[in-house]
């Protein structure tokens, strides 16, 4: 029982040294800082032999809308990304839109300027349309997740 009892207080004393030594935490504003820009991403699962389908439908619907929020001042610009393995993960699908700052995200909260942006969208798409496309897009895709980020700086 002494030896076992020894064995451990030699192995907590040679292990302790690293537990106590954690990495220094980081300042904001001394050692890194956020980018004003703010990422709204958002991650799907798309089947992945409707990959291809999905985003003929995107690009009649989300990427027009993102194109008219981008001339009306309401976005900075649109990214798609498709995973190179689209079996494995989680999501296979990223949707990535870029704002300047939060006062450029907030735009769309003003009720006249939303109502301006969907009108626009209306007018490059019937509701007969949009309904055709977005229709069979709960059976081919999963949204598993919804970020806003910024990019951070190490100085």
């Amino acid at each position: 029982m002494k030896k076992a009892i020894l064995l451990c207080a030699l192995v907590g004393l040679v292990f302790a040294p690293g537990l106590s030594a954690q990495p220094a935490s980081l300042t904001y504003g001394e050692d890194y800082t956020v980018s004003p820009e703010i990422h709204s991403v958002t991650m799907i699962k798309v089947a992945p032999n409707r990959i291809d389908h999905y985003l003929a439908g995107i690009e009649r619907s989300w990427v027009r809308a993102m194109e008219i929020g981008r001339e009306m001042g309401l976005n900075k610009g649109h990214v798609i990304y498709v995973s190179e393995l689209p079996s494995s993960g989680d999501f296979n699908v990223v949707l990535l839109v870029m704002f300047e700052n939060a006062a450029q995200r907030e735009k769309l909260n003003d009720p006249q300027v939303a109502a301006a942006f969907d009108r626009k969208v209306e007018e490059t798409m019937s509701e007969q349309e949009s309904f055709e496309v977005t229709e069979g897009y709960t059976q081919i895709r999963d949204i598993v997740g919804e970020y806003m980020m910024r990019e951070v700086k190490l100085k």
